[in-house]
């Protein structure tokens, strides 16, 4: 994603999150989040990494010709 050294912690939360959602071969490629929880699991959540988002501005925080949003990096 290119981001600097300091987000690290948050890219290994990342990879965690998503090999907990990920089926693996020794529980019969089955997911080990779906095991622990009983239940199915969506990936519906799941985002890019490091991809662009946006962020809303909420009104009292904006001054009159601000825009409504702050470009963010996604981090997970």
């Amino acid at each position: 994603a290119g981001l600097k050294n300091d987000f690290w912690a948050n890219a290994l939360q990342t990879v965690v999150y998503v090999i907990d959602q990920s089926p693996s071969k020794p529980i019969k490629l089955q997911m080990p989040q779906a095991l622990w929880t009983r239940q199915t699991q969506k990936y519906d959540r799941l985002r890019i990494f490091g991809y662009k988002a946006y962020a809303f501005v909420p009104k009292e925080k904006r001054q009159k010709l601000a825009t409504h949003s702050n470009k963010c990096i996604f981090l997970g």
